[in-house]
């Protein structure tokens, strides 16, 4: 049960001394455009020097249009001098169209994709040889940090060249860049920008393949016109409505009611950095008229999307509606995503393919500002899934009311408090699902009466949380108020979490897959370092780099697990140790030495039966 950001480093720390020199394979192979500032063999050029110091981002790169060519004057909105930033110089601009990637006023929309800027740095004085770059994107839309990102160039001598990644969202109406230069103390300047867009390879990390050969995903379900129905109309209310089976329709064709209906899923993205982004995004069914006049059913997306595990997911949801309703009449149901540029994977669908099905065949309008995760299987079971808390999290930037999660993924909820303070257990009410059933019977609209009492009487105490926390987590009319929430829905476990805030008993620390997480984050860029087999310098290791990580491990000792608080100390010194290693500051043999200290940690967290075990149910 080791992280693999760990697995790695007794064995690829003796890299560490040596200094590779990667070239991109085939650069000359690539599918290169240039326009009329430059030629392809100039592009070509390029490549090769920036690829002398780092390839990841190129990695499956196919093709390669050169968008633009700017100069440091256009930067600062034609300013062209840096401004000074929290103790940092930075240079803003706004990125529009690929055709004015610099103009401040732009309002058109780039087109999803993949990005590159590459840049050459100067320096306006001659105190220091060595600059770094860092690059923050934030794009703007109606949704407030609907996606951010930063990506770190390498620390590169004056005059080289640096790159960074942008992976553009579509529809954005405007993206602000900001690049951040250091050290402190010094003025700097662009000296000249390049913008190209790439084409990936369906192998790269995060890129779905979308050729016309590919076929979507595809279910069909057994059906039959609906005169083959018995005489005898189906009852519309069973017997207890949380039976799966319906017996009237097992030999009945079952109507598709509703045309159209959607769902709001919680989805997860992961940054450059290895630090997971919540989001949600809809998805979308509906049943096209000309499919109601043919002699089948079925259901399946509209494009091509999806990998093998959302296949298995819709698979398995079609298996767990079709024991209710086995036969359809003639219809099928399309499947869209309201991201329709992106990709789309993973199981964590499963439950809302589920309710979207039963929401088609039943009638039932579901509520938009509900957010669902959960995979499930055939016996309607809602399984875990993981980033349930950046899910959470993004639902709540968002701005859902509610949210539904595994009833298996409750520790991830109670998390939450600990990363983000008190008030992520009150600013979105979160209910944790076992069953299908229980997905239907909180996101939609017309829901019980206890469950919608409940609601609203939770609703009522979030203003008083929200406007004085103290006050209120010790007032006896809110404690009773959470108590009665709880008698009419168990499974509130907003509810549930900020009463234990009211009698001390809420965990101030954060689970062992929850700080496990926070630590792979913090390590990512030297294990990075570690699997690309880069030497160890500050061309591969920024001083700031180590500066962000020492940051990160100060806010995560007071809320890491306890028992995991010997594996943060020995992770805290391998990194110092790396970054003292890149100064020339300490030996290779001490680097051995941290790793094999963090290696030794994991053995003996490994050899407590228990520990396995709990990250084994602990859902994250």
């Amino acid at each position: 049960m080791r992280s693999n950001a760990i697995l790695i480093l007794a064995t690829a720390v003796v890299l560490l001394c040596s200094v590779p020199n990667f070239l991109i394979a085939g650069v000359d192979d690539l599918s290169i455009q240039a326009n009329e500032q430059a030629s392809v063999s100039e592009l070509q050029q390029l490549l090769r020097q920036v690829d002398q110091h780092n390839t990841a981002l190129l990695k499956g790169v196919t093709g390669v249009k050169l968008l633009n060519v700017y100069d440091a004057t256009a930067l600062n909105h034609g300013a062209g001098t840096p401004t000074k930033v929290d103790g940092s110089y930075a240079n803003q601009c706004l990125v529009g169209t690929s055709k004015s990637f610099l103009t401040s006023g732009a309002s058109d929309n780039l087109d999803a994709g993949q990005y590159l800027v590459i840049c050459r740095m100067q320096e306006l004085d001659d105190v220091t040889q060595r600059l770094a770059c860092h690059f923050e994107v934030t794009y703007l839309a109606e949704k407030p940090m609907l996606w951010s990102t930063s990506s770190l160039a390498s620390d590169l001598p004056k005059g080289q060249w640096s790159l960074v990644a942008l992976r553009i969202r579509p529809k954005i109406a405007l993206a602000k860049v900001d690049y951040h230069f250091f050290p402190q103390g010094h003025s700097v300047v662009l000296d000249q920008i390049f913008v190209l867009q790439l084409s990936v390879g369906t192998n790269a990390p995060g890129v779905a393949p979308r050729t016309g050969a590919a076929v979507p995903i595809e279910v069909t379900v057994p059906s039959a016109p609906m005169d083959s129905a018995p005489s005898t109309a189906p009852s519309a209310a069973p017997a207890d409505p949380n039976d799966i089976e319906r017996p009237e329709f097992q030999n009945a064709p079952k109507p598709l009611v509703k045309s159209i209906t959607s769902i709001t899923s919680m989805m997860v993205s992961i940054a450059d950095d290895g630090e997971a982004h919540g989001l949600t995004s809809d998805i979308i069914a509906i049943v096209p008229p000309e499919s109601r006049r043919l002699n089948k059913s079925g259901i399946g997306f509209a494009r091509t999307d999806g990998d093998d595990e959302m296949k298995t997911a819709l698979d398995e949801a079609v298996r767990a509606v079709t024991l209710r309703y086995p036969i359809w009449a003639p219809g099928h149901i399309d499947i869209s995503f309201g991201e329709k540029f992106v990709s789309h994977g993973g199981p964590s669908a499963g439950t809302a393919f589920g309710v979207l099905m039963l929401s088609v065949l039943e009638g039932f309008s579901i509520d938009p500002k509900c957010a669902v995760t959960g995979d499930i299987t055939v016996d309607w079971k809602v399984r875990k899934v993981g980033g349930v808390s950046a899910k959470l999290h993004g639902a709540t930037l968002d701005k859902c009311l509610y949210a539904t999660i595994p009833q298996d993924n409750e520790v991830a909820f109670a998390d939450m408090g600990c990363l983000y303070g008190h008030s992520a257990l009150w600013g979105i009410q979160v209910f944790s699902i076992d069953t299908l059933q229980d997905a239907v019977a909180i996101v939609r609209k017309d829901r019980a009466p206890d469950l919608t009492q409940a609601i609203n009487l939770f609703v009522d105490l979030q203003p008083q949380l929200t406007r004085s926390e103290t006050t209120a987590l010790r007032n006896p009319k809110i404690i009773e108020t959470l108590h009665k929430i709880l008698e009419l829905a168990p499974n509130h476990l907003s509810a549930k979490y900020v009463l234990a805030l009211t009698d001390g008993t809420a965990s101030k620390t954060l689970s062992q897959n929850g700080t496990l997480h926070q630590l792979s984050v913090i390590f990512y860029p030297y294990r990075t370092i570690l699997e690309n087999r880069q030497g160890l310098d500050r061309t591969t290791l920024p001083a700031y780099v180590t500066t962000l990580a020492r940051k990160r491990l100060n806010a995560l000792r007071p809320i890491a697990n306890r028992d995991l608080l010997p594996l943060v100390n020995d992770i805290s010194a391998l990194i110092s140790t790396m970054d003292d290693f890149a100064d020339g500051g300490t030996s290779a043999d001490t680097v051995v030495n941290r790793a094999q200290a963090v290696d030794a940690r994991f053995a003996t967290l490994d050899s407590a039966p228990d520990f396995a075990e709990r990250l084994v149910r602990e859902g994250y």
